[in-house]
């Protein structure tokens, strides 16, 4: 009985505590530790749900011995950054994304219904590939087809976390020129983004989702004038 009572006591006590501090752990379990005195401090280990694809929001309020409220706030964070790659043949005219806009994406999963939908919708991008250190469009473009005869061809235009931008157009079109100028015009559409992450070198969910949108408008902006200017 003793021994009951001693350890209600204790619990009374780690919850009442200023000192009383929680943590979660990757796997998911909070614990929380108090030391009153010289006495040992208990410990207090429980489990808590954890969306292991998109992070969680912890928040804990606990009353101290004073009366005044503590609170301690787990931010949210994403645990998930695996690479997705999205190919046109991947997709067809019977899916259904809801995710439109850059601004919408804020988890992984979100992320990839973004990228779906962008593919499935516009027939100039044939593939996209976006992680947390690089966003990858595979385009159409104008080239010279060993610079001499004009042609439609696919280039892919990627741009890394550090904010190295690169255009690679097919060999045999010598596109060196239109290669520089569409590497410009990409580094100024995506600029604002880029300045956002450059402590962290780490692009979330929504900085590649934000840098995908803004590189397609950039390329196909390009592609149309070109095009207008080859039609008159």
């Amino acid at each position: 009985m003793k021994s009951i009572v001693r350890t209600f006591a204790s619990l009374l006590l780690l919850i009442a505590s200023p000192a009383f501090a929680l943590s979660l752990g990757a796997s998911g379990e909070t614990s929380g530790a108090v030391h009153v005195g010289d006495e040992k401090g208990i410990t207090i280990t429980s489990k808590t749900d954890v969306d292991v694809k998109s992070g969680a929001r912890e928040k804990h309020e606990m009353m101290s011995a004073s009366g005044t409220a503590e609170v301690i706030e787990k931010t949210e964070v994403e645990t998930d950054l695996s690479p997705i790659s999205v190919h046109a043949s991947d997709t067809d005219s019977s899916t259904d994304e809801t995710i439109h806009t850059s601004a919408a994406v804020q988890s992984p999963a979100q992320l990839k219904a973004f990228a779906r939908n962008i593919v499935r919708k516009d027939t100039d991008v044939r593939d996209v590939s976006v992680s947390s250190l690089e966003v990858s469009v595979n385009h159409k473009a104008h080239a010279r087809i060993f610079g001499i005869f004009p042609a439609n061809v696919f280039a892919r235009t990627q741009v890394m976390s550090d904010g190295k931008i690169t255009v690679t157009f097919p060999w045999y079109t010598f596109a060196s020129s239109k290669k520089a100028e569409l590497e410009s015009k990409v580094r100024s559409a995506v600029s604002s983004s880029l300045s956002s992450v450059a402590l962290s070198a780490k692009l979330s969910s929504h900085a590649q989702a934000e840098i995908l949108e803004k590189t397609i408008t950039a390329v196909n902006a390009d592609f149309q004038a070109d095009t207008s200017a080859s039609a008159k």
